[in-house]
């Protein structure tokens, strides 16, 4: 006789699935890697949807879905760019 997945059982699975992604999410795609600025650092993101560039970890980074986010090597960068610093984090 085959026995049933409980609740409890399909909870489990599902936060595993969530905390592999999580870490698949950290590993590859956090820092995109560019071939032609291996000397350059990302210090700063912005979004695509608005004015405002912020540091790598401010809380508002992780909130601009991946498609959107617009990354920057400087401040003279960003604000060339059209973006303006983030009120929050300060860069």
């Amino acid at each position: 006789m085959k026995r049933k997945n409980t609740g409890r059982q399909l909870i489990i699975g599902f936060i595993i699935g969530v905390l592999i992604a999580a870490i698949f999410f950290q590993i590859f795609l956090r820092n995109p890697s560019r071939d032609n600025d291996d000397e350059k650092e990302i210090k700063y993101v912005g979004s695509k949807n608005s004015d405002v560039y912020h540091e790598l970890t401010c809380y508002y980074v992780d909130r601009i879905k991946i498609g959107n986010k617009v990354y920057f090597y400087s401040e003279a960068q960003a604000r060339a760019a059209g973006y303006r610093p983030c009120k929050v984090c300060r860069p």
